[in-house]
């Protein structure tokens, strides 16, 4: 290997290094600005599992509570009428807790922007991957322009010569 030749992959290595170095302190950067707020969204997500753990809780001993064993013939309505509210109101705890957790759980998923879409990696990918990435995209119309010229060839042949 010549010395010229030799100098440029020194140099062409050095390029690489420093693309990739300003790509990854751009991409630390970032991640380490986002890492505050995925804290607190994490810290109200732990604050409302543990308050919905601890409402659970107390559903589960006021319905195990419920036994009518206990109910007698002549206060049998009013017992099941208090037992059917203490069941409703634990089932719409339920689903009000159900619903806070999954607006909760899918609003910071949509928040996380450690989450970076296709576009913002693509400066930091080489010419030949650019390219195949290209190819790839308008491959399928480069094919139907292509056929397309085809068939209208074929068909002005047919309808010259026929």
């Amino acid at each position: 290997m010549s010395d010229e030749s030799r100098d440029k992959a020194v140099k062409r290595r050095l390029n690489e290094y420093r693309n990739t170095k300003r790509d990854i302190v751009s991409k630390l950067t970032q991640n380490l600005a986002v890492i505050p707020d995925d804290l607190e969204n994490c810290k109200i997500q732990f604050d409302l599992l543990t308050d919905v753990s601890e409402k659970y809780s107390e559903l589960l001993n006021s319905v195990e509570l419920l036994n009518e064993d206990d109910w007698s013939e002549a206060n049998c309505t009013s017992e099941l009428g208090a037992a059917m509210r203490v069941l409703e109101n634990a089932r719409l705890e339920i689903i009000s807790s159900s619903r806070r957790i999954e607006k909760r759980l899918k609003g910071s998923e949509k928040e996380s922007p450690v989450q970076q879409s296709f576009l913002a990696d693509l400066p930091s990918l080489s010419f030949g991957q650019l390219f195949r990435l290209g190819l790839f995209f308008s491959l399928p119309l480069i094919i139907s322009v292509v056929v397309s010229a085809i068939i209208i060839s074929i068909a002005y042949a047919v309808t010259v010569l026929g």
